[in-house]
């Protein structure tokens, strides 16, 4: 019947798609010297991620100073390694013969295809960003831009949500979502804290707020590339962008105020943030001196 055409027509696809990889397997031929070495570099650098501290026992990060090894250490480790380390099966006969020839060999990574291939402009932004918001933080500004924010501590807490989510989806159509949270997120919980909220009250709407990049085609990547298919106009973007701004902002203003307080507890003030408030208390005269003094020499 039917079913037994069927589950010979299964049958046939199998073993088609068997000798298929059958056969692709057979082209690679035989494992080359330089797939042993990277495999084995993998093996080391996943032995020495788990062994660096397994907490159960002492890792080999104890023989340093605490604090100078961390898993990026070793991830630096095996690239440098890379660079040196030869891809094909070095011969040692020139050490017996002099006379042997000594070919020079390419190692299994080259700085011309790591400047190709590595990310360089995300490994600035991140880290850019991530020194721009412990720069912040170490200063005292965010501190310094909280205490500013004295008309928001008049609103309440609902209105200040919407206030806040529409702040960051404007400005992140201009700036890359990964600045935009990190200079915004401790200033939110500064403002938190002022307003005797929860900070994930503030800092939850904010962090989803700064992906509301709708209305402009350099606002996010996804933008640009619908934008050069050359069928859409900056105010196509931007009209049918700020509805949906504008629908986000409703949508996430009424799930904080909802069922997001019975899911993160944010009817609750945590007792870290009142540690918090008493140290930004006792920062902020201090900041403010400084900056005065600072803007009196310019």
């Amino acid at each position: 019947g039917w079913r037994a055409k069927k589950s010979n027509l299964r049958v046939d696809a199998e073993a088609r798609a068997r000798e298929v990889i059958k056969e692709d397997y057979q082209k690679l031929g035989p494992t080359k010297f330089a797939e042993q070495a990277i495999f084995f570099f993998f093996c080391m650098f996943a032995v020495m991620l788990f062994s660096r501290d397994p907490k159960f026992i002492p890792g080999w990060a104890s023989f340093f100073a605490p604090g100078f090894i961390s898993d990026a250490v070793t991830g630096i480790t095996i690239v440098i390694i890379l660079f040196f380390f030869p891809s094909q099966k070095p011969s040692l006969k020139w050490w017996f013969d002099f006379k042997a020839p000594n070919t020079e060999t390419q190692p299994l990574l080259t700085w011309r295809k790591a400047q190709e291939t590595v990310p360089w402009n995300i490994i600035l932004l991140l880290g850019g960003g991530f020194a721009m918001a412990k720069g912040c933080e170490e200063s005292g500004l965010s501190v310094w831009i909280g205490g500013r924010l004295h008309p928001l501590e008049g609103v309440p807490p609902p209105v200040a949500v919407i206030l806040i989510t529409i702040v960051i989806a404007l400005f992140t159509e201009f700036a890359s979502n990964t600045a935009t949270i990190i200079i915004f997120l401790p200033v939110l919980a500064e403002l938190a804290i002022r307003l005797k909220v929860n900070p994930l009250y503030l800092m939850i709407p904010g962090t989803i707020g700064c992906s509301y990049a709708f209305m402009l085609p350099v606002s996010t990547p996804p933008n640009s590339i619908a934008f050069s298919s050359g069928h859409l106009m900056v105010k196509d973007m931007a009209r049918t962008g700020l509805l949906m701004n504008l629908m986000g902002v409703l949508l996430l203003s009424l799930a904080m105020n909802t069922w997001a307080k019975s899911i993160f507890q944010l009817g609750t003030f945590p007792a870290w943030a009142n540690i918090h408030a008493e140290n930004a208390t006792s920062l902020l005269p201090a900041v403010e001196n400084v900056t005065l003094s600072a803007l009196n020499k310019i």
